[in-house]
């Protein structure tokens, strides 16, 4: 009996966990065929998992931006010392559908004009074609 039940504790719990990780990438909320570009002023990195969390200044007031997570922007060259506050950035991705939200995530591109820094890097183009 008593392996039964944990039996029956391990299928619930992996069930449970399952359902968080499907609802925690559901986009539902954004604008998913629409790219934007918002431009404006760095006030605080959150560089912390599951996302990154860029604050930005604009002339319409304050919108988050929702990266990927710390290891995925890695593989970009996107590290927490790549932005400071204070810098002047341009990011692309699909804004939420509530506007009063002010929230933009599925990150297509961010710019920082200053010094032509780019995430993700670009790909090098080929000599050869």
């Amino acid at each position: 009996m008593t392996r039964q039940w944990t039996a029956v504790l391990a299928a619930t719990a992996m069930l449970s966990l399952a359902g968080l990780a499907l609802s925690h990438h559901s986009y539902t909320a954004f604008e998913i065929g629409k790219t934007v570009a918002i431009e404006g002023l760095v006030t605080r990195v959150e560089f912390a998992n599951p996302h990154v969390l860029v604050t930005i200044k604009t002339k319409d007031g304050d919108y988050t931006a929702e990266f990927p997570p710390i290891s995925t922007l890695a593989r970009g060259k996107f590290h927490s010392t790549s932005l400071k506050i204070g810098d002047v950035v341009v990011v692309k991705g699909s804004l939420i559908k509530d506007p009063e939200l002010k929230k933009i995530s599925l990150m297509k591109e961010l710019r920082r004009p200053a010094d032509g820094w780019i995430w993700p890097e670009p790909v090098a183009r080929s000599a050869y074609k």
